[in-house]
């Protein structure tokens, strides 16, 4: 067990950082001190370590936000795959546990600020803005 963080991705450290605040908000949980060393001085005075770790966790927790926001706009497809009719994917109005109006039609999807050139997702694509696929590469 090693003390070093750097190298955990940003939805680890902020699985780590939502374990902390749970501990700081319980009731029968109360914060005695500090372990000085990698996170914080001896005073109790978080280290730059900390402070980029909690920044990076910040960033993850925004990119999941957008993410659950783009879902309701955006809900993923239904996909199955059987022997007989191989993979399948459709929409309908719950597509994704995404209650609305509208089915949509599937469409690949990558988002704007992924790091991974190959990373698409299958959306429920609105029929209303399908004219904007002409427009925008989405």
């Amino acid at each position: 067990l090693i003390s070093d963080v750097e190298d955990l991705s940003g939805d680890d450290l902020l699985s780590i950082f939502n374990w902390v605040k749970f501990y700081h908000q319980h009731a029968d949980y109360h914060q005695v001190g500090w372990l000085e060393g990698y996170f914080y001085s001896h005073r109790g005075i978080p280290t730059v370590v900390l402070k980029k770790a909690k920044q990076k966790a910040r960033k993850q927790q925004r990119l999941n936000d957008e993410g659950e926001e783009r879902k309701q706009s955006l809900p993923p497809c239904n996909s199955r795959w059987t022997s007989s009719k191989g993979a399948e994917v459709w929409c309908d109005e719950k597509s994704g546990g995404v209650d609305r109006q509208w089915k949509g039609v599937p469409r690949q999807y990558r988002p704007y600020r992924t790091s991974q050139e190959d990373e698409y997702h299958c959306v429920c694509f609105p029929e209303a803005h399908l004219s904007l696929l002409n427009q925008v590469s989405v």
